[in-house]
């Protein structure tokens, strides 16, 4: 990983940032989930970022009612 982050320095960036904005979207999940008193969160936020497909991240934001209210 080393070798690559040398190579290609900005390449590693993407991941590092699309990683901390899967976890703000988890927490904002998480929040409103815990509002509607979910069993299992983790499964929940799992199941719904899978049958979302893959998307920007404000769509996925904008779809976390949608799915709560749904489910």
């Amino acid at each position: 990983m080393y070798y690559q982050l040398i190579e290609e320095p900005c390449n590693f960036f993407e991941y590092f940032f699309s990683y901390y904005r899967l976890l703000a979207l988890k927490e904002k999940f998480i929040l409103q989930a815990e509002d509607k008193n979910y069993a299992n969160v983790d499964y929940q936020f799992h199941k719904f970022y899978l049958e979302t497909g893959p998307a920007p991240f404000y769509i996925l934001e904008d779809q976390i009612p949608i799915y709560l209210n749904n489910n």
